[in-house]
């Protein structure tokens, strides 16, 4: 397991091979992470305790919109 630490919080790899990577992300409350653009991934994202807003956008960061996510509430995203 590989813990990284951030300003927000931190992420702990659980799961990394070529296909696959699986992480555990715990933000700290009224933090956040930034915005990022993923070519070659898809993300799953689930709430496992808390709740969550995740900004997300198909094509910018301009048109970005916020999804309220509770415990237990997943968000899948695609690639742009």
């Amino acid at each position: 397991m590989k813990k990284k630490p951030g300003d927000g919080g931190i992420f702990i790899i659980l799961f990394d091979t070529a296909e696959v990577k699986v992480k555990e992300l715990i933000v700290k409350p009224g933090k956040g992470m930034s915005f990022q653009k993923h070519v070659k991934r898809n993300e799953i994202w689930l709430v496992s305790e808390g709740s969550c807003l995740v900004n997300h956008s198909h094509s910018s960061a301009e048109n970005k919109k916020e999804i309220a996510l509770k415990k237990f509430d997943h968000f899948c995203s695609k690639t742009w």
